[in-house]
């Protein structure tokens, strides 16, 4: 009984403060700097995969053997993937929770990035379309929740600024793919 009264006086006491404006309605913590920055690496490691071998196109050409068209659906796919998966992914995304959503972009971006492992000889360069493809699918994922993972953690005037960094890691990873591509 003691408990239940507790709670309920805890519950009284922070519905006064909310009406003076004394506590934000969302309750946030300062965990959720930590979540914003996963969300952000995940978006950068994500969207690196995205123009990798076209940045060096002449290189994975005479490496293995493929044609340059091959090596322009390294990119494509992800393109195509958007177009077949956004209207099931955004089901996911609304019926299952940020934790899913996110475990299985990180999931499928890391499937792919190590299945590119098995395509260091040549002729295996299907492998490295089947990871793409892969990583492709968990893009539409991570194009999904920025504002998503902003609305969760954040209180409403942070909001814009966490989603903006959710952009901000998906540009970042596009960047540095092409910096690092060459190297």
């Amino acid at each position: 009984m003691a408990v239940k009264r507790g709670f309920l006086i805890i519950c009284i006491q922070f519905g006064v403060a909310m009406e003076k404006g004394v506590v934000d309605p969302v309750g946030v913590s300062a965990y959720r700097w930590v979540v914003l920055t996963i969300f952000v690496l995940v978006c950068i490691i994500n969207f690196m995969a995205d123009l990798e071998f076209s940045i060096i196109a002449s290189v994975v050409i005479k490496y293995y053997g493929v044609e340059e068209t091959s090596v322009d659906m390294t990119c494509s796919v992800f393109f195509i993937a958007y177009f077949v998966f956004f209207y099931p992914i955004s089901f996911l995304i609304e019926k299952y929770s940020l934790k899913f959503t996110m475990l299985s972009a990180m999931a499928l971006t890391l499937a792919g990035n190590l299945l590119k492992l098995l395509a260091t000889k040549p002729g295996t360069f299907w492998i490295i379309l089947l990871a793409q493809t892969l990583i492709a699918i968990g893009q539409v994922y991570v194009c999904g929740i920025p504002s998503k993972v902003a609305t969760t953690w954040f209180g409403s005037e942070e909001v814009s600024t966490a989603c903006a960094w959710g952009v901000f890691g998906i540009q970042l990873g596009s960047a540095l793919a092409c910096v690092i591509s060459p190297y």
